[in-house]
């Protein structure tokens, strides 16, 4: 399959255009933003002299008798130039983000099946395979055909050009898989080794700081994402993830005075997660007692664990909780489709947001009382808690 993706799709669209447009799911005019004119009418990411020179091109395409000559038109290799068209065709594929929406379209079609490459790895290989065969998702070829061309794709037998643009295209849609395997594989040692480094600097220090536990929840957060296409790993993972859970829980569990099992999230009992656990015992975590520092670790515990809101609720002191003109807004407001989080105080919001102290990065803390401006190159040294000018700034419930 050496055809380039862009040419596979111009080829499958021009091929089937008799019938797939028939489909009322308005599965192509979503996917590729055309309907059976194609570039005969306005598109939006052309200009109608860019259109003039696709329609050119599409026209020497048609005249072609064999689907090599045709294809050498679409990717540069016949006599007759045909460069603008393709720039334009490159335009549109680009725009359009065809590549990306196929993309999620197929990969829904491999998972729905249990066809993606990533969970063959972790079902399991042939010995002596490090990567499945695409013949391994042999059984999803209909379902990718009608995901990206419609319901009627299947009206007529697939042949000629019509089946070898969409066989081109299944082929993509697996070797971007490949590449993705390829980087996680080639990056592993590097991850694994930040992630082991990180958490053995927990281990080991007499007084853990939130700045320690940000950069092993990015080292793990990072090693979790790669994993994936690594079944032998993920044990190990599982260590890491339960040592950062406990230390996180642990602390956040003493400073806000609630009962651990409120505050946890239930893990798989493997070899892993039980060595993570005794790991984690021998930590001090004494040290994070400041306010901020337990919002901050608990947003990384949010992050590590991609808590949703609702589903695991952070612990907080009733008595400490400001309005900040929360029920004002709710007495003032119509539904905006904010409900769920109209439910939510502000301590609960900065730990979802993961605003530690109740502020996002780069927040302006003050403000002046005489009009002075924070931008201003002279000013900026003024704008300091001790300044009798200056007035504190916070975030208000519904910003």
């Amino acid at each position: 399959m050496s055809h380039n993706l862009q040419s596979a799709v111009l080829m499958l669209l021009l091929s089937g255009k008799d019938w797939i447009f028939e489909d009322e799911s308005r599965t192509l005019q979503e996917v590729f933003g055309l309907t059976e004119k194609l570039f005969d009418e306005p598109n939006k990411h052309l200009s109608t002299s860019e259109r003039d020179s696709i329609r050119a091109m599409i026209e020497a395409i048609r005249k072609r008798k064999s689907d090599d000559a045709r294809y050498k038109v679409l990717e540069g290799k016949s006599k007759g130039g045909w460069s603008a068209g393709r720039e334009v065709l490159k335009k549109w594929f680009q725009k359009q983000k065809v590549s990306n929406h196929m993309g999620q379209c197929i990969d829904e079609v491999y998972n729905n099946l249990g066809v993606s490459p990533m969970q063959l790895i972790n079902e399991g290989l042939e010995e002596g395979e490090e990567f499945p065969n695409i013949l391994d998702s042999e059984c999803a070829k209909e379902d990718v055909l009608l995901t990206i061309a419609g319901d009627h794709a299947l009206k007529h037998v697939p042949h000629g050009d019509f089946h070898d643009a969409i066989m081109a295209i299944n082929h993509h849609a697996w070797e971007r898989h490949r590449k993705c395997f390829r980087r996680a594989k080639d990056g592993l040692p590097t991850k694994k080794l930040a992630a082991a480094v990180a958490v053995k600097e927990i281990e080991d220090a007499d007084e853990v700081t939130a700045q320690q536990l940000r950069e092993a929840t990015k080292a793990v957060k990072a090693l979790s994402m790669t994993v994936g296409w690594f079944p032998e790993e993920q044990d190990k993972l599982g260590e890491y993830e339960e040592f950062l859970k406990e230390v996180v829980v642990v602390a956040v569990a003493e400073v806000r005075k609630v009962a651990k099992e409120k505050v946890t999230v239930k893990t798989d009992n493997t070899p892993g997660c039980k060595r993570g656990a005794q790991r984690a015992r021998k930590v001090k975590t004494g040290s994070l007692v400041a306010a901020g520092d337990i919002e901050e670790i608990w947003a990384l515990y949010v992050q590590l664990f991609e808590t949703e809101p609702g589903q695991l609720e952070a612990p907080q002191d009733e008595e400490d909780i400001e309005n900040s003109g929360r029920a004002a807004w709710l007495d003032n407001s119509e539904d905006l489709g904010v409900d769920g989080w109209s439910e939510m105080d502000n301590d609960k919001l900065n730990h979802l947001l993961q605003f530690p102290g109740g502020k996002p990065a780069l927040f302006a803390e003050f403000q002046s009382t005489t009009g002075l401006c924070a931008w201003d190159e002279a000013s900026t040294s003024k704008f300091v808690q001790d300044n009798e000018d200056m007035e504190s700034l916070a975030l208000l419930w519904h910003q």
